[in-house]
């Protein structure tokens, strides 16, 4: 069998485009994944709201206010890991009642080393959870930590 020109450039089309989708596929993938905080299973996002700029036009006051920003969601973070939060969630009944926090000769530092609340890149969200954690546990731990942080910004707020 032999084959024709009009033959030969469809089974190469043919191929690049198997090609090309592959490649696709793969950039896709890449860009795509999962974010960090979501490959652990138990997460709870919280989203800080920015004030809108003050200055429309000046860049100064644009990289000001991106400063500020940046300044807002890192005392948000310290404020979920600060001694008050921390305490008010292990006096928490459900949390108390936890085999993995009985078991804590210090539950306070144990709750710090494996909490991890961080920035999600590019967003207005604060990510916390808690990997290497039984997915049960630390949805009541973080639950707890995430609605005793609300109360404290409420009565901030007052």
């Amino acid at each position: 069998m032999t084959t024709t020109p009009a033959s030969s450039r469809f089974w190469f089309g043919f191929f690049a485009g198997i090609v090309t989708a592959v490649i696709l596929a793969g950039i896709l993938a890449v860009l795509f994944h999962h974010p960090p905080f979501l490959q652990h299973g138990t997460a709870a996002l919280i989203r800080i709201h920015s004030d809108p700029p003050k200055f429309i036009f000046d860049d100064e006051a644009k990289r000001l206010d991106a400063e500020g920003y940046r300044l807002k969601v890192n005392t948000q973070i310290a404020i979920m890991r600060s001694p008050a939060v921390i305490e008010t969630t292990l006096e928490d009944a459900k949390v108390a009642d936890l085999p993995i926090i009985k078991k804590q000769k210090d539950a306070q530092q144990f709750l710090l080393q494996h909490l991890q609340i961080e920035p999600v890149r590019h967003s207005e969200i604060i990510a916390v959870s808690m990997p290497r954690i039984l997915d049960s546990e630390a949805a009541v731990i973080i639950n707890a930590l995430v609605s005793v942080y609300f109360a404290s910004q409420s009565l901030d707020e007052q």
